[in-house]
């Protein structure tokens, strides 16, 4: 979309800015088909796409210990709190 201002006046057109614009539409779209089932899944677990991102780089690291995962969180808590 495009606007276009003339005078105390706005043209709004609707052509496309570049010949991607219909692909990444689709893109868009796509995703969020694909993933609108485990949206529903994660929201009866209490969880969201966030806590899913968090659990799969967790599981990817797999030397990742809860210690290490922990100690940012700690020290931060522990500046925050002035303990």
């Amino acid at each position: 979309m495009v606007i276009q201002r003339k005078g105390n006046a706005a043209a709004v057109s609707m052509s496309p800015l570049h010949e991607l614009d219909k692909a990444l539409e689709l893109l868009h779209f796509g995703f969020r088909g694909l993933t609108v089932e485990a949206d529903r899944y994660l929201a009866q677990l209490g969880l969201s796409r966030v806590h899913h991102r968090v659990l799969y780089v967790i599981a990817a690291q797999r030397t990742l210990r809860w210690e290490r995962l922990l100690t940012p969180w700690a020290s931060a808590s522990r500046r925050c709190t002035g303990r």
